[in-house]
């Protein structure tokens, strides 16, 4: 067979149900006038075959190859046996296409997860790039709004505490994008403690309120004086807040 392939045509059962796309009955092979010749006589010292049945595989009305019969004495098939062999056929049709579709879907899940694995290296890569230079300017920022470097007036000091908190502000972003990075590695770990909720409400007032000052809006804290301390990763909890704000 590896030395011999054969093709779609008149010249062997399975090229003949193939061509045709059909179920193909061969009575002899031996006086077959359409039959290859190299068929009858290799064919005949391999499997000694006589009567053949050739049922195509098609998928979508196209053939993708042939099940094949044969009997070693001149003998029909009968009617019954052709619908048994045609359902083997169609059965081997759907085994097929569900291990091409099952690689198919292999193949794409590791090209993701590839994919994923660059993306989450890239994110790393990018905020630590960035955290970098912004935690330096906002280190000269405080300096300068403590007067290490003269004492600011009052319109600069507005101007540097606005800077510092637009600053912190994308430094929280930077960190929302590295834990993002981490959640989708399956590396972020909650850090569990007690925390202050004023506090965090407050972090959350001074991020979010420069933002609705550019845009003409009024920023409103309402926190009641006697909540009880949280516990649990209050930074993780900012975020949240941070982030439900933003899509408002």
């Amino acid at each position: 067979m590896q030395s011999n392939p054969i093709l779609p045509g008149r010249g062997s059962a399975s090229g003949r149900a193939v061509a045709e796309r059909k179920t193909i009955q061969i009575p002899d092979v031996l006086v077959d006038p359409e039959y290859d010749d190299r068929y009858k006589t290799e064919g005949q010292k391999v499997g000694g075959f006589r009567t053949l049945l050739g049922v195509p595989l098609l998928r979508e009305g196209a053939a993708i190859g042939a099940l094949v019969l044969g009997r070693s004495t001149p003998r029909l098939f009968t009617p019954q046996q052709i619908e048994l062999a045609t359902t083997f056929a169609d059965q081997a049709v759907i085994a097929i296409e569900n291990v091409r579709l099952f690689d198919e879907i292999q193949d794409k899940s590791r090209q993701l997860e590839l994919a994923s694995q660059h993306k989450s290296q890239f994110l790393a890569n990018m905020s630590h790039e960035l955290r970098t230079p912004l935690n330096a300017i906002l280190g000269y920022t405080e300096l300068m709004a403590d007067g290490a470097y003269g004492e600011p007036s009052e319109k600069m000091l507005g101007i540097l505490k606005r800077l510092e908190a637009n600053g912190r502000h994308l430094l929280g972003l930077i960190n929302d994008v590295l834990d993002l990075s981490k959640i989708e590695a399956g590396q972020l770990v909650l850090e569990l403690s007690d925390y202050c909720v004023q506090n965090i409400a407050q972090t959350v007032r001074s991020t979010l309120e420069p933002l609705a000052s550019d845009k003409k809006l009024a920023f409103k804290l309402e926190l009641a004086t006697d909540l009880p301390p949280g516990h649990g990763d209050g930074r993780r909890l900012t975020q949240v807040l941070k982030s439900r704000r933003q899509r408002h």
